[in-house]
């Protein structure tokens, strides 16, 4: 368990120098501070920051540089990550003839900076967004709290397609991948987050998701101004075409 791990929102490294000397960002990860890791939420989006411009090779949760999918909303995921948002998870809503997808990200945010939205989501989802929030919980008591959802509403089931494929034999859309159930933990949580959280409500996990096929875009835009800058100490060091 890494102790020193804080919910402070300020960063403890020089993350740009470090990411010169090495490419494995997951160790930075998962490292204990005694032994140089990140210890702030901060230092996670940072470093999850750099993964995405590529100045990693490996992130909290992925081993390899992040798929051509993934650096086609670049810039869209690091907007969402200046909103104090830590994506684990996403796809940029593409419109092909035999291939579609819905824009979504699934990942983690402290509850200061969620709270200010959640006014914000009802009006969101009214409008066409799958929004389900929940904290993260604790090793002793698990589970954790619903503070925002329709998911169940929305998807009508436990889960949401969000990849679709044309099949041409049946000439039907077959469901390919999907977000959910809601009921269930994202992976990270019991592998990572929750071991260094002591307090069950401090920090939440979020999945996020366009009712609507294709128009990534604009509806990341729209998530984007609906959370708006968080309170961390987030700079781009490097151009974000670097």
């Amino acid at each position: 368990m890494n102790k020193g791990f804080s919910t402070d929102n300020t960063l403890t490294r020089n993350w740009t120098a470090i990411c010169q000397a090495t490419t494995d960002g997951m160790t930075l990860f998962h490292a204990s501070s005694e032994a140089g890791g990140a210890t702030t939420f901060a230092d996670y989006l940072m470093l999850t920051r750099l993964y995405l411009q590529g100045h990693f090779t490996s992130s909290l949760n992925a081993i390899g540089r992040p798929y051509k999918e993934t650096t086609s909303i670049l810039s869209e995921l690091l907007d969402i990550n200046r909103c104090g948002i830590l994506t684990v998870s996403s796809q940029p809503g593409v419109l092909e003839p035999e291939t579609e997808q819905r824009p979504y990200f699934e990942g983690f945010v402290e509850i200061a900076v969620v709270e200010r939205a959640l006014q914000g989501l009802g009006g969101l989802a009214g409008k066409g967004t799958l929004c389900h929030v929940k904290t993260v919980g604790t090793m002793e008591g698990g589970g954790g709290k619903v503070l925002f959802s329709n998911s169940q509403e929305v998807s009508g089931g436990p889960r949401l397609a969000v990849t679709r494929e044309w099949d041409a034999g049946t000439r039907e859309w077959v469901e390919c991948t999907f977000v959910g159930p809601w009921d269930e933990d994202l992976q990270e949580v019991e592998q990572f987050f929750r071991p260094r959280y002591g307090l069950a409500d401090s920090l939440a996990q979020v999945t996020f998701a366009s009712i609507k096929w294709g128009e990534g875009k604009e509806w990341f835009a729209n998530m984007r101004n609906l959370f708006g800058d968080a309170c961390y100490t987030i700079v781009d060091p490097f151009s974000e075409s670097s």
